[in-house]
């Protein structure tokens, strides 16, 4: 019976996957062809941070800078703190929000001298 259970668990598990990769290969084709609103629409449907990164950026690219700062906000993944940051600070900035913009962009060059930051 346990085995079942099991089986049962990693065959949705691996069926959820596929899926994901399906959203992902159809999301990075919309994004590539400007289509920002399916791409946003597609990367939501996966559940990991780098998924968030690319459906907040195609929010951002919508101007839909509140959508994208939520999402940006919701992404744990230490690996993407410095591109989070700077493109918080982005959108901050374009809802005239300039304390805050000032100070993502601050936080984000705590962890990476960039230019563009800067």
């Amino acid at each position: 019976m346990r085995v079942v259970v099991l089986l049962l668990i990693m065959s949705g598990y691996l069926f959820s996957s596929m899926f994901d990769f399906l959203y992902l290969k159809d999301a990075k084709k919309a994004y590539e062809n400007r289509e920002y609103e399916k791409a946003a629409k597609l990367y939501q449907k996966v559940d990991n941070d780098k998924a968030r990164f690319n459906a907040a950026d195609s929010l951002y690219r919508q101007k839909k800078y509140k959508e994208a700062i939520s999402l940006y906000k919701s992404i744990k993944d230490k690996d993407l703190q410095f591109k989070v940051l700077h493109n918080l600070g982005n959108s901050y900035a374009n809802l005239n929000q300039i304390d805050k913009a000032i100070k993502s962009y601050e936080d984000a060059l705590k962890i990476e001298d960039d230019k563009d930051t800067r």
